[in-house]
This record gives structure tokens, C-alpha cells and sequence, in this order.
């Protein structure tokens, strides 16, 4: 059965995007049929995956017939229409069992009217009580039709309906965070928030539920420089003046949030984190170090950073700053974080 991970935090710039493309690379390689869903107006997780240029090609990607998205997928099956043929369809991208479905601006306007339904659920359009449930239901329909393993939900820095839905709808979630003192505010505001949703979902009436059972995987700590000490074990963990935050990240969220969660039955144990991640500390799934100019190049070449070549870091070496060794050393540690994330999630969910 498919498992439907979101990735969430509604403070942005934290690199949610970038880290969904490289682990649904990583879970795809490993032989996992993979899809991302890009549910952010801004739709960078798509012209990152597909290496789209400009607005033209946006423009020409909404208007093949044969291609869907997540507004189109949204609006049919509104207008109760089957999840079959034409709008089935997901974009194949570079990578073998790794597929897209694009984001699209209009989502928003589908946002508003999924907030409407949960404010106003029973009101003047009864109709509307459905809304809520139908991405969930159609996500799950597509991993019948493409035989999928995972989806894997990019949402936008938001606390909207369709943010709501999307994470209550989901078998599994999780925080990244970067090292400042919005990303810890943010960790409070979630154990605030959740359980109002989860309250608010369970209240609602639909002919497609949603699960409402999401389980907090954890937080991914990224976006920090490392140490650079050579010769030291420590080199790739994060610079002193970083780690004060990412220490002050995590005690907020296993004192606030975990237990927020964990009085609804929505997050893993520790025990269970333990026994996955042993050497990390708890609810701390992954350290990715900031990519730098690394996520340049791998936007230019439509491939993750730890896919980059020699031959790929050549083609932007004006714009790059660091030697070669340097940089392909980075490639081969992110290659390793990667991976070990991806296995991490597989045993975890």
C-alpha cells in the first residue's frame, strides 16, 4: 500500500523542496516508484524536477492535453469525474521510478474553497463538504493506478485549508528546519496548530474522510555550515554558531510538540526512533548541510546534488567558487546523507 509523506513547516526558506526532490531520487533509486506532488503555488518543486526555464514552459506543460496537474486533478474530480485516462496522468522525470505531479497557481483558489468547507461545513453549499477529502482520494487512486510506493507531498509555507487537508490526509510527516529562531517558533506554532486541525477533521462529515492520523516522523536539520576542520570526524557537523539553534530546534520539539502530538496518536515513539536512527539524536531524522552553490548547478542540470558529475560542476565553474576536490567531496557526502535518509525513512514508516 502506498505511503503518503508531507513535508511541512510554514515557515519558509527552509529548503523543503530541494530536500523532497533529492529523497524521492534517493527512495526511486533504491528501487521505490516514487511520486512528488508539488502543492505549492509557486510550483518550484516542479521546474526543479523538470527543469523548466521560464513561464513559457509552464504555460506550454498546462496546455498538453495529455498532461495533468494538481489543479486539473483537483477540479475533475470536483466535478465527480472517475481518477481514470487523461486525468491519471503523471510526468515521468529523469530518474526511472520517479514520476511528478506539477503544481499549478490556480491551487489556491481550490485552497480557499476547501477553507470555506471546513468553516462553513453544512452551510449554504453542502456540496463543498466533499472538498476537504477529494485530493486524498484521488492521490490514493493514482499510487492504485501507477503502482506506487510512495507520494511524497512539497506544501507551501502556509497554515491554508489545502495545507490542512493535505497533511491530515497523510500517512506520515516531516519538519525540516533551518538553524534560526523562526524555524523554533515555528516547531511551537505546530503543536498549537496540529491538534486544532485534528480536531477540526475529526468533526467533519464527507464522503471522503480523511484519515486524520498523520504520525510525526521528525525534523530534518539543514540549511547550516559545517565545520571545515580537517582531519576531525566533526568536519561535516554543524559550525558552532549553528548548533546552538539546531540544539534549541530539537528540545522544542521533543518538550512541545511531541507530546502535543503524541496525546493523539500522532507521532512515532522514541522508542521506535531509537531503535531506527541510533545515532542520532531523538526526532532528529537527518543533518543535510547547506548545498551552496551546489543547488545551482543541480537546478541547471535537472538532477539532485548528490547526482552531480565533474563535467556538471565544469559547466558553472564561473559561478563556483570552490576547488574541484571540494565540491566533488561535498557530492559524494550528500550522496551518503541521501541515501541513509532514504533508509531511514523506509524503516521508519
Amino acid at each position: 500500500m502506498v505511503k503518503i509523506i508531507s513535508m511541512f513547516n510554514h515557515k519558509g526558506g527552509v529548503s523543503k523542496t530541494t530536500t523532497c526532490f533529492n529523497l524521492g531520487w534517493s527512495l526511486a533509486q533504491k528501487g521505490y516508484r516514487t511520486l512528488l506532488v508539488d502543492a505549492d503555488p509557486q510550483s518550484n518543486l516542479t521546474s526543479l524536477s523538470l527543469s523548466l526555464p521560464d513561464e513559457d514552459s509552464f504555460e506550454r506543460l498546462y496546455e498538453n492535453k495529455n498532461s495533468n496537474d494538481i489543479f486539473s486533478l483537483a477540479t475533475s474530480v470536483m466535478a465527480n469525474k472517475v481518477v481514470e485516462g487523461p486525468n491519471s496522468t503523471i510526468i515521468p522525470t529523469a530518474q526511472a521510478n520517479l514520476f511528478l505531479l506539477p503544481g499549478n497557481l490556480q491551487i489556491e483558489g481550490f485552497s480557499n474553497q476547501i477553507t470555506v468547507a471546513l468553516k462553513m461545513a453544512g452551510g449554504i453549499f453542502p456540496e463543498t463538504r466533499n472538498y476537504p477529502g477529494l485530493l486524498s482520494f484521488a492521490f490514493k487512486r493514482l499510487a492504485d493506478i501507477h503502482n506506487l510506493d510512495f507520494i511524497i507531498i512539497d506544501m507551501a509555507p502556509s497554515l491554508s485549508g489545502l495545507n490542512e487537508v493535505l497533511l491530515m490526509g497523510s500517512d506520515f510527516f516531516i519538519a525540516p528546519c533551518s538553524p534560526d529562531f523562526f524555524s523554533e517558533i515555528a516547531i511551537k506554532n505546530l503543536a498549537k496548530i496540529i491538534p486544532e486541525w485534528h480536531a477540526e477533521i475529526k468533526g467533519f462529515a464527507s464522503n471522503y474522510p480523511l484519515s486524520n492520523t498523520p504520525k510525526f516522523l521528525g525534523i530534518i536539520q539543514q540549511k547550516y555550515r559545517p565545520r571545515r576542520k580537517k582531519d576531525s570526524d566533526d568536519r561535516n557537523r554543524p559550525a558552532e554558531s549553528f548548533q546552538k539553534w539546531i540544539d534549541r530546534i530539537r528540545k522544542s520539539t521533543n518538550s512541545i510538540l511531541v507530546p502535543q502530538l503524541s496525546t493523539l496518536g500522532l507521532a512515532i515513539s522514541p522508542e521506535k526512533f531509537r531503535e531506527v536512527i541510533a545515532d542520532n539524536e531523538a526526532y532528529d531524522i537527518a543533518y543535510i548541510s547547506d548545498f551552496n552553490s551546489l543547488v545551482a548547478v543541480s537546478q541547471m542540470e535537472n538532477k539532485p546534488v548528490f547526482e552531480l558529475t565533474e563535467e556538471d560542476i565544469k559547466s558553472m565553474s564561473n559561478r563556483f567558487g570552490k576547488s574541484m576536490e571540494s565540491a566533488l567531496n561535498d557530492v559524494q557526502k550528500f550522496k551518503d546523507t541521501f541515501s541513509k535518509l532514504a533508509d531511514n525513512i523506509l524503516a521508519l514508516t
